[in-house]
């Protein structure tokens, strides 16, 4: 037969009382066969590695353009206060984009703060316009306890072409962009 052993810590003045619940009800609590921690909700800390610790969501429904070769905010934009400085941040956005010469193409990037990330092109090489989806999903390790912001730019790989966000030249209508940060534990 296994036994209990409750121990006391030397150095603790404090008292331990484990209380039955009002019930009528009989109940067992089951412990593990295994080592580790009790985990409560009033805290994150304890949850193993790769556990989601929050999940922020930002939405934008706004068509927009640009003819400059300079990254151009989307207004597209979400932020998160990390409970670790070693957590990560899992980042993931969706949304349409395209070009409308057959000479260029469009770039979208992550930004965290006013520092660039991550980048992902849509190449283009045939006769009209171009649009197609844009999914960027990129892990990253803030190292910090403050709040962060991430955001979306944008921009056309040459003046001579429009690159659009979310929509092509507004003849979709009803698009909606997305950015999604997850608190990823370390």
């Amino acid at each position: 037969m296994s036994k209990i052993a409750l121990s006391g810590n030397a150095s603790g003045t404090g008292t331990l009382t484990i209380a039955a619940p009002n019930s009528n009800t009989n109940r067992t609590l089951t412990l593990p066969d295994n080592t580790g921690t009790i985990l409560t909700s009033a805290t994150t800390t304890g949850f193993p590695a790769g556990s989601v610790l929050q999940v922020v969501q930002s939405t934008l429904a706004t068509f927009s353009t640009t003819t400059s070769t300079t990254y151009t905010d989307t207004g597209l934009s979400a932020s998160i206060t990390p409970s670790s400085s070693s957590s990560k941040i899992l980042i993931i956005s969706s949304a349409g984009v395209g070009s409308s010469a057959s000479a260029g193409g469009s770039l979208n990037r992550i930004v965290r703060g006013s520092t660039a990330i991550f980048t992902q092109g849509v190449s283009y090489s045939g006769a009209g316009s171009v649009y197609t989806g844009s999914s960027l999903v990129y892990l990253d390790s803030p190292a910090t306890t403050s709040s962060t912001t991430y955001k979306i730019q944008f921009v056309t790989q040459n003046a001579s072409s429009t690159a659009f966000f979310n929509g092509d030249f507004g003849s979709f209508t009803g698009e909606t962009a997305s950015i999604t940060l997850m608190e990823i534990a370390a």
